[in-house]
C-alpha cells in the first residue's frame, strides 16, 4: 500500500494512508504526552524535626493562718506535666529560719522524699525516692499532700516578724529523654540550667 505512488492509489487506499498517518501522529502525541507527564515532576522536603515543650502547672493554694509553736496546716498541691518530655518534679518550701539558723517549719508527706539542699531555709521534696526519683510523663500529674508544722519554739518567736512566717511554695522540674540520676543530682542539674 505504501509502495504504490500517490497518484496511482485508489480513493480507498488514499483514505487508509491518511488514516494511518493521522493515527501515527496522534499515537506519537499521546506517547509524548504520557512520557512528559511521567518524567515531568518535582518534589521538595520540609525538614521538620521533633520539637518539645517543657512546662508544668502547679496548682493548689493554702490560706494563711496566725501560727504559734506547733501549728499545723494541710498542704494539697499537684504538678501536672503539660509538656512533651518526661520530667522529674520537685516541690520546694522556702521557709524562714530562726536566729539559730534552724527552719521555722517542717513538712511531712508520703510518696515524696526529702532532699537535702544544704540550706536550712529550704524544704525540698522530690516525687518518688531520693535515690530513684519517679519520672512524670506528659499528661500525668504528681499530687503532694502533707502537713506543714511550726517547729520554732516560743523563745524563737521573740526575734521573728510576720514576714518570717510566710512560706513560698515552688514547683520545679528538670528532665528530658536523657535525664536520670539521684534527686540531688537532678536538682543540681535544675539549678545549673538556671532554675531558681
Amino acid at each position: 500500500m505504501f509502495k504504490t505512488p500517490w497518484s496511482e492509489k485508489s480513493l480507498r487506499q488514499k483514505a487508509a494512508s491518511i488514516g494511518i498517518i493521522i493515527g501515527i501522529f496522534f499515537g506519537c502525541a499521546v506517547i509524548a504526552y504520557a512520557v512528559s507527564n511521567y518524567i515531568t515532576h518535582g518534589s521538595f522536603t520540609i525538614s521538620n524535626t521533633r520539637g518539645y515543650t517543657f512546662t508544668i502547672d502547679l496548682s493548689g493554694s493554702v490560706p494563711g493562718i496566725a501560727v504559734v509553736p506547733g501549728s499545723e496546716q494541710s498542704v494539697n498541691t499537684s504538678i501536672e506535666n503539660t509538656g512533651t518530655e518526661k520530667m522529674y518534679v520537685f516541690v520546694r518550701f522556702d521557709v524562714g529560719t530562726t536566729s539559730n539558723d534552724a527552719p521555722i517549719y517542717s513538712f511531712t508527706t508520703s510518696g515524696w522524699s526529702a532532699v537535702d539542699t544544704g540550706n536550712t531555709g529550704e524544704l525540698l521534696f522530690v516525687y518518688g525516692s531520693e535515690s530513684t526519683p519517679t519520672a512524670v510523663y506528659p499528661g500525668d500529674t504528681a499530687s503532694l499532700s502533707g502537713t506543714l508544722t511550726v517547729v520554732a519554739t516560743g523563745a524563737d518567736f521573740v526575734g521573728l516578724t510576720d514576714n518570717d512566717f510566710a512560706v513560698t511554695v515552688t514547683g520545679c522540674a528538670v528532665g528530658g529523654p536523657e535525664s536520670s540520676g539521684t534527686a540531688s543530682a537532678l536538682y543540681a542539674e535544675y539549678l545549673s540550667l538556671g532554675g531558681q
